[in-house]
């Protein structure tokens, strides 16, 4: 491949393209090998960052449909919109509710916790 302005427009559509292509989604890497198999992008651990990054900006606005990550898993702890009254807390949950304290007092106290 020769050294040439990437032109990420192309790159997204191609991509898209080949995610379109697969049955039961892809991963980020397989798009990018599919890429550099076809020359479209070098292959270089700089171009996989930027491939991801725009591609991850094309999600959020919506142009790039989801990859599929089998390593990851996201945690959520449970929450409440206030305290359950009258009912037990599951073990392990952390409790965040307010204090009754203003802003400013809470970063008063951070800010003599953080200088001690």
């Amino acid at each position: 491949m020769t050294r040439e302005r990437i032109r990420w427009a192309v790159v997204v559509d191609r991509a898209r393209e080949i995610v379109g292509s697969h049955e039961g989604g892809i991963r980020l890497r397989q798009v990018m090998y599919r890429l550099a198999s076809e020359g479209v992008l070098p292959h270089m651990p700089s171009m996989y960052r930027y491939l991801s990054s725009r591609l991850a900006q094309a999600r959020r606005e919506g142009r790039f449909p989801d990859l599929i990550d089998t390593l990851r898993e996201v945690h959520v702890p449970p929450s409440w919109p206030d305290a359950p009254a009258g009912q037990d807390v599951p073990a392990g949950t952390v409790l965040l509710y307010p204090t009754g304290k203003t802003a400013a007092q809470l970063a008063d106290e951070a800010q003599k916790h953080f200088s001690e």
